[in-house]
């Protein structure tokens, strides 16, 4: 009967050994969650805060636009006045006839509208030519930088036009280094909107991987980035909503272990094991 007993004992240890592994193990877990599941939110804010401003802009070209427009600039009179001047044939190359292979897409948007521009060409000659100019509803979506998102200049004119307008503001704007250019933006950006649920953090080598899934909510977003015409513009069209949801990121986030290293994101790309809700 003793050996009946030593395997009791035996199994009362193996046991309590068990349970004592499970509580260290519970133990380990919970510490991984409080220090990189705060991490991760931060990281994930940063990010979209950094990273995504230009996500929803459109390239276009300097208003007013068409086939065979003149070259026109802005001639500034003693009394402060600007007048738009004809100095010479514009013929786009290879083609074009418009110059701007989203105009047609905006148009059917409403921020921008066709008419006929008569203007008199260099040799005085009465010409008339269709041209494409920005609509009341597209002009507040049209910067002249998108990535600052600075404001439309005069750059472009119908001759004949006369206005008063900054002596800079006629020049044709000098590129700095990170800028995208003229065209239309149709909100501000990205943020992180909430975080569903993760995974316990693993340990794989020097790295912490982490499972993750999280909603996006698209920043102030107008009216018409939900046009359906917008899907021929933009690949990334949120759910019409307050707010506008983009459908839920799936991914695992990369840590470095004990080091303050940034977070590498891999999208679409999950590791095995138990999900948490947040």
């Amino acid at each position: 009967m003793k050996w009946l007993y030593r395997i009791g004992f035996l199994l009362i240890m193996v046991g309590i050994g068990r349970e004592g592994y499970l509580m260290w193990q519970a133990h380990r877990d919970a510490a991984l969650l409080q220090q990189y599941l705060p991490r991760l939110e931060q990281e994930l804010i940063r990010g979209y805060a950094a990273d995504y401003g230009n996500l929803f802009c459109v390239t276009a070209p300097h208003f007013p636009v068409g086939d065979g427009l003149p070259k026109t600039e802005w001639v500034r009179s003693p009394n402060g006045l600007s007048e738009c001047r004809v100095t010479g044939e514009h013929r786009l190359p290879g083609g074009l006839k418009t110059g701007c292979a989203v105009c047609p897409i905006l148009l059917k948007m409403g921020l921008i509208e066709q008419a006929e521009l008569t203007f008199r060409d260099a040799e005085g000659q009465a010409v008339t030519r269709p041209v494409y100019r920005l609509t009341e509803a597209g002009r507040p979506l049209y910067f002249s930088e998108m990535t600052t998102r600075r404001p439309p200049v005069a750059r472009g004119c119908e001759p004949g036009e006369k206005r008063y307008i900054p002596e800079d503001e006629a020049k044709a704007p000098v590129p700095k280094e990170g800028e995208t250019g003229v065209g239309f933006c149709f909100a501000e950006g990205l943020r992180l909107h909430a975080i569903r649920k993760y995974q316990t953090p693993v340990r794989s080598g020097n790295e912490i991987l982490m499972g993750v899934e999280y909603d996006v909510e698209v920043i102030n977003p107008a009216p018409s980035l939900f046009d359906p015409e917008m899907s021929n513009l933009l690949h990334d069209i949120p759910a019409r909503g307050n707010p506008a949801l983009l459908p839920p990121v799936i991914g695992t986030a990369t840590f470095k272990a004990d080091s303050d290293e940034r977070t590498v994101f891999h999208n679409e790309v999950s590791i095995d094991g138990p999900w948490i809700s947040k």
